[in-house]
């Protein structure tokens, strides 16, 4: 990766060693975009910095973008001269036409919320809110059978939470948290419970089932960076230079039925000025190590 004076990306070398290079104006503004296949667009921007332009050198094709006087996006004009159109009421999106000529709506009510949205296939989904614009009801209806799923919420500690969805058939999903919010546990529709355990500063440190086997651990370091998490199958290692930069994980995969263990590396090297100068992945099996990429990326 190379980067300009002003933190935008200019060159970007792919798996393969090809080089992407990105140019900009004045303004940081991306205006040229030159892709590693030889395929090479072009930006153009309005008065009011909105992208206008985009074209395409290769086919000397281009798109072009049209805003309303509240900067937004009123119409979108394609090569062959067919248009996606956007209309807006005074709450919100209400109806856009693609480029094929169909058809999609959007209710809203006056608080600009979106109440429904019906395809051009005229399937319909419709929302229902609570008092702090948390979805509540989601109804579908699709050739006439209308499905419903519900959300229920609970105030605790000042937060209004999720802790129970109804499924349209009749499952029920709980959540349950913990006094800082975290989330302490939850139920899937066939009653299988999983908590989430935390340390005194609320940092995630494992995930078990109903029966308490651990499913996922995690370790931090001093300074907070998570050092491992393991699972049954797998144990995930990071490393951390000064700067409290990731500089290499580790993920070791064991005991997985008919696999020998497998060990892939990442490694991280940074410039001078913070950017991520390189990437090397390196997968270790039970034949033989293998460098497969050094990535510029």
């Amino acid at each position: 990766m190379a980067y300009d004076d002003k933190g935008n990306l200019t060159n970007l070398l792919d798996a393969l060693h090809r080089t992407n290079r990105w140019t900009y104006d004045t303004r940081g503004r991306n205006v040229e975009t030159f892709h590693a296949d030889g395929l090479k667009l072009s930006k153009g921007y309005d008065a009011a910095d909105r992208l206008a332009a985009v074209t395409n050198h290769g086919s000397g094709l281009y798109l072009r973008h049209h805003y309303d006087d509240l900067n937004r996006l009123r119409a979108t004009v394609f090569p062959d001269g067919t248009t996606n159109y956007f209309h807006y009421s005074c709450c919100g999106l209400e109806h856009t036409r693609d480029r094929l000529n169909r058809t999609t709506v959007f209710g809203l009510d006056a608080l600009g919320r979106t109440t429904s949205v019906t395809d051009p296939a005229n399937r319909t989904v419709q929302f229902a809110y609570n008092g702090a614009d948390q979805i509540t009801h989601l109804t579908t209806t699709v050739d006439g059978q209308t499905r419903t799923k519900r959300f229920d919420y609970t105030a605790t500690n000042g937060a209004s939470r999720l802790t129970r969805v109804t499924t349209p058939m009749g499952k029920l999903l709980k959540y349950d948290y913990t006094f800082r919010g975290g989330l302490a546990w939850r139920q899937d529709g066939n009653g299988n419970v999983t908590k989430f355990h935390y340390d005194r500063l609320e940092r995630l440190v494992s995930v078990t089932d109903s029966n308490d086997a651990v499913l996922v651990k995690m370790d931090y370091d001093v300074l907070g960076n998570v050092t491992n998490i393991s699972s049954p199958h797998s144990l995930i290692a990071y490393a951390y230079d000064a700067l409290n930069r990731a500089t290499q994980a580790v993920c070791t995969l064991t005991n997985l039925p008919g696999m020998a263990t497998v060990r892939y590396r990442l490694d991280y090297a940074f410039d001078a000025v913070g950017n991520l100068t390189n990437r090397v992945l390196i997968v270790a099996n039970f034949f033989d190590v293998v460098k497969l990429a050094e990535l510029a990326s």
